[in-house]
């Protein structure tokens, strides 16, 4: 057996130990703790800083294209003004001409025919009248009016279209004065 102070000696050795390991793990486990929480924290301050950056971006692209399509709204809605002024226009023209003709329209045949063999209830041709009659003229006009919108609203839908892939701030972005339908 051990003397006593021997006994004690190595009690408060193992006791010693024990309360600095301890020690010693619970201040190096905070220390790491408060170092990785440092690295996460910059990490999510960072983060944060680059989402709102991106935000403020998106927002900032949003806005502009915003401001874009309002644009080009009133650009279409001006040549929709402009085709309805050409449509008017036309009509005006075609009535003051007397209607619209067929310039393609061929002259009827002068066949012989004897008398004996030519039905009898045929009408006598017209002549070589080449004027349509005010429906068809009315059909057309209105017919190349619903173009001229259809060709507008093409060119404006073209238009946003090729602005989507180009980004706002980019002064590369289409002018809709390149793609306008213009009247003569």
């Amino acid at each position: 057996m051990l003397p006593p102070s021997l006994q004690l000696t190595i009690l408060v050795g193992v006791l010693s130990w024990l309360v600095g390991t301890g020690t010693t793990w619970y201040v190096t486990a905070s220390y790491k703790d408060a170092h990785w929480q440092a690295i996460v924290l910059s990490q999510q301050n960072e983060a944060n800083q680059r989402a709102l950056a991106a935000a403020r971006m998106a927002e900032t692209e949003a806005r502009g294209r915003q401001l874009y399509a309002r644009e080009l709204e009133l650009k279409h809605a001006d040549a929709l003004d402009e085709t309805k002024r050409v449509r008017a226009a036309n009509v005006a023209l075609a009535e003051r001409l007397g209607g619209l003709r067929d310039p393609g329209r061929k002259a009827p045949c002068r066949c012989p025919v004897s008398p004996a063999t030519a039905p009898a209830n045929l009408p006598e041709p017209s002549g070589t009248s080449s004027q349509l009659s005010d429906e068809a003229a009315e059909f057309l006009l209105e017919f190349a009016a619903a173009a001229d919108d259809a060709a507008t609203y093409a060119a404006t839908c073209r238009e946003w279209s090729e602005s989507l892939m180009t980004p706002i701030g980019n002064s590369d972005r289409p002018s809709s004065q390149n793609h306008a339908v213009s009247f003569p």
